[in-house]
């Protein structure tokens, strides 16, 4: 029942705690199939309060191959948003962890107003974590 709704249930509070639940819980396999559902939507579900929460659990199970590219494409709106942040932070971390390449956001983030994300509530820190690992 959950195939098919992943991107609905994360924007949900209560969807997205069995969402993460349940990744914790699969085998890894199990769980790659279940996050290929938020292939274009992880900017979408990563600025929701409660999708955040589920995206960073999607990343760190699966280390699906489109999460970075896509966090890239979105690395200003994620930044200066505190739920999207969430998201560029945890995902720069565990990629980095992973050995997975970050170049695309740190080329997103160069592309971007530095001195405007480095002076906002939420980009600051972005900035601060590409400059540790990207």
């Amino acid at each position: 029942a959950i195939r098919g709704q992943m991107v609905i249930l994360l924007k949900n509070a209560q969807g997205s705690r069995v969402v993460q639940a349940l990744l914790k819980e699969l085998d890894t396999a199990e769980a790659v199939i279940l996050v290929q559902e938020l292939r274009e939507h992880v900017a979408e579900v990563g600025m929701t309060t409660a999708g955040s929460w589920g995206v960073v659990v999607a990343f760190k199970r699966s280390h699906a191959e489109f999460f970075v590219p896509e966090v890239a494409a979105s690395a200003t709106e994620l930044s200066t948003c505190q739920h999207g942040a969430r998201v560029i932070q945890r995902v720069m971390e565990e990629a980095h962890a992973a050995s997975i390449d970050l170049s695309p956001v740190a080329e997103a983030l160069l592309q971007t107003d530095l001195a405007q994300l480095a002076v906002d509530p939420f980009g600051n820190y972005t900035i601060q974590m590409a400059l540790r690992f990207c």
